[in-house]
């Protein structure tokens, strides 16, 4: 809950106002039921170092916020690990393609 007052300076009236905010803790995390079967991406949020498993052959893609692709990497093993450090902060996108299904997931590079 977050309650602001503001008051009129010149004629000293002031009004109170409370509005309740949700805030998801677990940003960028990613949602189990949009996930294409048997691939698994993590940690999320980290600090590049990005970790896939699958048990399937995927493409996967990671966009910018602009949607310019920075990475396109073919995965035909179990797992993978990519070194994403050198990006710079902030929020990218994972495109994870099964060759029938295409999923976008969030996520968040941090120090």
């Amino acid at each position: 809950a977050y309650t602001v007052k503001v008051t009129n300076t010149v004629t000293g009236c002031s009004s109170i106002k409370t509005i309740n905010l949700s805030v998801n803790k677990c940003l960028g995390l990613i949602n189990t039921n949009e996930m294409i079967d048997h691939v698994s991406v993590y940690p999320n949020p980290s600090n590049g170092l990005l970790m896939i498993e699958t048990e399937q052959v995927i493409d996967i893609k990671i966009l910018d916020q602009l949607g310019k692709i920075i990475l396109s990497k073919h995965i035909s093993e179990n797992s993978c690990s990519l070194n994403l450090s050198t990006l710079s902060n902030g929020i990218y996108f994972i495109q994870v393609n099964d060759g029938k299904k295409t999923k976008t997931l969030k996520w968040l590079k941090t120090d």
